[in-house]
């Protein structure tokens, strides 16, 4: 099998498979040289993104987040492909947020854009190919032939005189060994997992109940939280009375947060009866007169109004001066809850050692962590998120305010027990980030045979910063 060498010093390597990691379950090692956890051949982990254990098991680490989009499964295709194991043996963990695993474009954690599989296919292949390559050492330092002699497949070393290794049985050789300072990787014409359909790697999970979505987190002693937020946009708190809610069955807590008051109960239901029996005063806020005939009169306005020009390729107003036919139509796409299967929700448990725990399905840890550092008064150092899989999001998950994960950690640091807010349905939909209004108003210039002659289209849309 032909491979094409990709030159990578060890340091540029250690870079680079840095940047890996995600949300739950490890913690990380950074070591100069391959190493293997615990004593033995327990388990070897060759850098962020892959983990190998004696019975065969591959779990990749995965840096991005999943949201259903699959990309558990594409990352964990790069190393598959490159490791040269069955795909059935792969599984996919993710680890606490950290700086570490920055997006190598955006340079803070996160998952968006569609970015994630062009951001870390490089990253994911040179991890696989750099734990094959120093398997394959191992087994030719053991059986004393050449590497050229070896090859690689379905997690095993091969040598040419029929000697087999599993992967398994050279773990604690190769952990000894130092990491190479180039890799070869398969050319694209010998990829047999990549480009091809393969089994969604969490799929199972979610089918029998054991995926670990926001919603499904739980420690002992976790309280449920509903917060009574603003009843329109820019509403602002002015009095609250929690007599009544208090003396609901269940309830623990009434408290103030940056978006409202927060129920602290031992359950749902009990805590949405006391936030039912809340008291609350709200004055109309900066944005109270901002009704749907004003708002139309601002867009037709824009879409009237000269504009930032996108592209522009030829004379469209001469064009469509001259044209034979005009046909003219706008289009308004209105505003939009994302309505995700999942609705938001966080949980935070500001432990008894000081450390704070957060658990969030979200697309942006490493934000979301240095949100929930500074509403807690904590340094980085002491606080953990760890990213869950998501039930679906399409943006909302991806808040710049960090909104869901600051109630969470409001919350717990007043009161002694971990709690998990929870968004429900209708305030998911009243009350969350909309896709943004947009109108579109599309002109096109028809000669007098009925060709196109010119085609203009002038959009207005509100800035996802208001």
């Amino acid at each position: 099998m032909s491979r094409e060498t990709t030159s990578v010093t060890r340091r540029d390597f250690l870079r680079v498979v840095a940047v890996g990691g995600g949300a739950f379950c490890l913690g990380v090692s950074w070591p100069g040289r391959a190493a293997a956890a615990g004593t033995g051949a327990e388990t070897w982990r060759p850098g962020a993104f892959v983990r190998l254990e004696p019975d065969g098991r591959v779990v990749v680490i995965s840096k991005h987040t999943e949201m259903g989009q699959g990309v558990f499964t594409t990352l964990a295709l790069a190393v598959a492909e490159e490791l040269d194991v069955p795909w059935t043996s792969v599984a996919v963990e993710t680890e606490p947020a950290d700086p570490k695993f920055a997006h190598l474009h955006s340079k803070f954690q996160m998952t968006g854009g569609s970015s994630s599989t062009r951001e870390a296919l490089d990253s994911m292949r040179l991890a696989g190919g750099t734990a094959r390559a120093v398997l394959v050492q191992a087994a030719a330092e053991r059986w004393g032939v050449a590497v050229e002699r070896l090859r690689t497949e379905a997690g095993q070393v091969l040598a040419d005189d029929g000697r087999t290794a599993a992967y398994g049985s050279l773990l604690a050789a190769a952990a000894r060994l130092p990491l190479p300072d180039t890799v070869p990787l398969k050319p694209r014409s010998e990829w047999r997992l990549l480009g091809r359909d393969a089994s969604r790697v969490e799929a199972a999970d979610k089918v029998t109940g054991r995926a670990l979505f926001g919603f499904d987190v739980t420690v002992p002693g976790l309280k449920t939280v509903l917060i009574a937020r603003a009843p329109r946009f820019g509403a602002v708190l002015e009095a609250w009375d929690d007599t009544a809610a208090r003396r609901v069955p269940g309830v623990l807590a009434v408290v103030p947060v940056w978006s409202g008051v927060a129920v602290v109960a031992e359950g749902f239901l009990a805590a949405q009866r006391g936030r039912e029996a809340l008291v609350t005063r709200w004055s109309p806020g900066p944005i109270a007169d901002w009704d749907e005939a004003r708002i139309d009169a601002v867009f037709a306005e824009a879409i009237a109004a000269p504009g930032l020009s996108a592209q522009q390729s030829g004379d469209f107003a001469a064009a469509w001066t001259d044209a034979a036919r005009r046909i003219e139509a706008t289009f308004d796409l209105p505003y939009l809850a994302h309505a995700c299967m999942e609705p938001l929700n966080a949980t935070a448990w500001l432990r008894p050692d000081g450390m704070l725990e957060v658990w969030a399905p979200t697309h942006f840890p490493g934000p979301d962590r240095d949100a929930a550092a500074q509403v807690a008064g904590l340094s980085l150092e002491r606080v953990i998120l760890h990213p869950c899989l998501m039930g679906g999001s399409f943006g909302r998950k991806a808040a710049a305010t960090s909104d869901f994960v600051r109630e969470a950690v409001d919350v717990a640091r007043q009161v002694k027990w971990p709690v998990k807010v929870v968004w429900t349905r209708e305030d998911d939909l009243r009350g969350g980030f909309y896709r943004p209004r947009v109108k579109a108003r599309v002109r096109l210039a028809l000669a007098a045979d009925g060709a196109l002659a010119g085609w203009g289209i002038d959009t207005a849309g509100q800035r996802m910063s208001t």
